[in-house]
């Protein structure tokens, strides 16, 4: 029997490939990025995010990127962006970066409603809690699949980028 572990709390983190196509876009260039997410995002061991109720946005359209992370914090952001910039070797203009805080209270244990004729604990929402890497895909357009670049479940098919 096999269980299959799903996390509580889930994140995606995506940005846009600048200079490339659809057309010029090869699998040697996949690869090279897979490569570089296999180093940046599993070794020495898994990239964690600390995920919280903190806004920070990036926006620099030119090299396509438009982040919006919930984080714990500010430094967490900047971390995060950091990081997944360095996959194009880029570096981050912090005059780009925005952190907005809720005045809004968003409790960790949250009430309960009575749903579908049962009383049902209420989702939480932006729950502090640490995300884990797990997989990275490639999205390009005309493929109706797309391609794993990284997987560290083991459960993604042939990743390009063999983490075991």
């Amino acid at each position: 029997m096999r269980l299959r572990t799903v996390p509580r709390v889930t994140g995606e983190i995506t940005y846009r490939v600048t200079g490339e196509t659809e057309e010029t876009f090869t699998p040697a260039n996949a690869r090279v990025r897979a490569e570089r997410i296999k180093t940046l995002f599993t070794q020495p061991e898994l990239f964690i995010w600390q995920k919280g109720k903190q806004i920070v946005s990036y926006l620099d359209k030119r090299n396509g990127y438009d982040f919006r992370l919930y984080v714990k914090n500010e430094a967490e952001g900047r971390k995060i962006i950091t990081q997944v910039m360095a996959i194009e070797n880029k570096s981050p203009d912090w005059s780009n970066l925005r952190i907005s805080t809720s005045s809004k209270t968003y409790p960790e244990i949250t009430g309960t409603k009575r749903i579908y004729g049962e009383q049902r604990r209420l989702p939480r929402r932006r729950p502090l809690e640490d995300i884990k890497f797990r997989y990275a895909e490639l999205h390009l357009w005309g493929m109706t699949k797309p391609v794993t670049l990284v997987d560290t479940t083991g459960q993604r098919g042939n990743s390009l980028a063999h983490i075991f």
